[in-house]
């Protein structure tokens, strides 16, 4: 009986972090590409310099709605990616400028880190002017109410002076015609005596003034 040969693997999986590197290590970052480029355009041009995995055409940092203009191009081997980025190439007559992914992520997240702190200083202030509008709004309509409420009472007050006025010259009247009635036919001295015997010190003042 043949003893069968004992079977090893042949290779230990690699973690996560490994296959990332060893992705990143055969990917290659070019640009400018143009805004409207189209995946497999851009996959038929470098799987002529080399077998290519993937190709993905990240979003831009400020606008996720549009492409970046730099696409990602994974190759199968390390050594094609590092031959591509020696050559001089072009795309749609523009020269592109080739670089290891791990370049382009590192200034990725710079340039997402520098846009979100931008992004919230502007909220920031955004939010202050909002709230000094507001105060100041508030202000003015309180201004306003009191505006409002002072010409009310000054209306108020006019009335109350010309009900006032009408009142005592109704009175005045009503006092004038009972002392020409009572002073009519008699002399000066005797319409003088009438008039400060007949008129109370309230209603000689209601009268002359």
């Amino acid at each position: 009986m043949g003893g069968g040969k004992k079977v090893g693997r042949a290779n230990e999986l690699l973690k996560p972090d490994e296959i990332i590197d060893q992705v990143d290590f055969r990917s290659i970052a070019a640009s400018p590409l143009p805004y409207n480029v189209k995946l497999e355009d851009v996959q038929s041009f470098f799987a002529q310099h080399g077998k290519v995995d993937s190709v993905r055409l990240p979003k831009h940092v400020s606008d996720k709605r549009h492409f970046c203009g730099t696409a990602l191009v994974e190759f199968s081997e390390e050594e094609e990616a590092n031959g591509v980025m020696e050559k001089k190439l072009s795309f749609a007559g523009v020269d592109l400028e080739m670089k290891p992914k791990k370049e382009f992520d590192t200034e990725r997240e710079a340039k997402k880190e520098a846009y979100e702190k931008s992004n919230t200083k502007k909220h920031g202030h955004a939010k202050k002017e909002r709230a000094s509008i507001s105060t100041k709004e508030s202000a003015i309509g309180h201004d306003e109410k009191l505006q409002d409420l002072e010409m009310i009472k000054l209306q108020e007050l006019n009335q109350i002076l010309k009900d006032t006025k009408n009142r005592l010259a109704g009175r005045r009247e009503a006092i004038f015609e009972g002392l020409m009635q009572s002073m009519q036919g008699e002399d000066d001295t005797k319409q003088v005596k009438i008039f400060e015997q007949t008129l109370s010190p309230e209603q000689r003042e209601v009268f002359l003034n």
